[in-house]
């Protein structure tokens, strides 16, 4: 079974106003994301040992065999190997975010603003890992191999906006972020999604 792991992310928006009701927003987010594949079994042996596909080893995991007991939709074990530990297989991957996203006003209080997000970005890989954890240890396996190096997100959310004065707001953003083109690879059509919280303190010129 897979889980997400919960991951911040931060960086800086600018905005142009068009009109009362529509902005236009971009910038540059730094976002991680990342998940766990449960009951992994890890066996630190020397007789050989039992390649993820999808995966680049490290020269440092040439003595480490893991292996799913149930295989994951998304890993194809190409070997077989003993069992010792059960654990965890973490992925994570980050990348630098450049949004392009319209903002709606949808009421007119002078001091709360409520409005309705929609756009996509671009998202540039640069950062990229795979390893298990156990109860015993934990090993860095290589990195993925299957990661596409320039990715896109389609963008929904609600942005709210408290005024503090006259030029100062405080910004809170629930926002649902679809990854499209994550993987070069992919044999069931996994795509990770972001479901997050933005907050963060809006400059008004």
């Amino acid at each position: 079974s897979k889980q997400g792991s919960k991951t911040m992310s931060y960086g800086l928006k600018i905005g142009f106003k068009i009109n009362k009701k529509l902005s236009l927003q971009s910038g540059v987010t730094l976002v991680d994301v990342a998940y766990k594949i449960q009951n992994v079994f890890v066996n630190p042996s020397n007789q050989g040992f039992s390649k993820l596909s999808n995966v680049k080893y490290s020269k440092a995991t040439n003595i480490l065999s893991v292996q799913s007991r149930d295989v994951p939709k998304n890993v194809r074990l190409e070997t077989d190997s003993s069992i010792s530990e059960k654990g965890v297989l973490n992925q994570e991957f980050g990348y630098i975010e450049i949004p392009l996203e319209l903002k709606y006003k949808i009421n007119n209080s002078k001091k709360i603003g409520v409005n309705l997000i929609g756009g996509f970005s671009a998202l540039v890989l640069n950062k990229n890992e795979v390893y298990v954890e156990t109860s015993e240890f934990s090993s860095s396996l290589g990195e993925a191999d299957n990661l596409n190096k320039v990715n896109f997100s389609g963008n929904f959310g609600i942005d709210v906006d408290y005024k503090i004065n006259r030029s100062l707001y405080l910004n809170v953003a629930p926002m649902l972020k679809i990854h499209t083109s994550t993987f070069s690879k992919n044999e069931t059509n996994f795509k990770p999604y972001i479901l997050g919280i933005y907050t963060g303190l809006n400059y008004k010129f």
